[in-house]
C-alpha cells in the first residue's frame, strides 16, 4: 500500500476527509464506505475495535452488504 496514502488516511478526522483523500486518488467513495474505511484505519492505528467489529467478534452480525461494499471499494485503490 502507498505510504503517502496511508499517512493521509491516518490523518483523516472525518468521513469527509476520507472521501477527499479518495478523490485525490481518482476514486469515489460514499459516506458509508468512507466511514467503514475510517473505522478500519483508526482500529489499525489504535489497536481498538469499532463497535461493529466488537459486536461481530462477540457473536453479533456484520451487515455483509455494508462490509462488502466498503471493503470492495478500498481493495480497488488501496492495494
Amino acid at each position: 500500500m502507498n505510504e503517502e496514502l496511508i499517512g493521509k488516511l491516518k490523518e483523516a478526522k472525518s468521513v469527509e476527509d476520507v472521501v477527499a483523500v479518495a478523490k485525490q486518488y481518482g476514486k469515489k467513495l460514499t459516506l458509508e464506505q468512507a466511514k467503514v474505511l475510517l473505522d478500519r484505519v483508526k482500529a489499525a492505528v489504535t489497536g481498538e475495535l469499532s463497535d461493529e467489529d466488537l459486536a461481530a467478534v462477540a457473536g453479533g452480525a456484520v451487515d455483509p452488504k455494508k462490509f462488502g461494499e466498503a471493503m470492495g471499494a478500498d481493495k480497488h485503490w488501496l492495494g
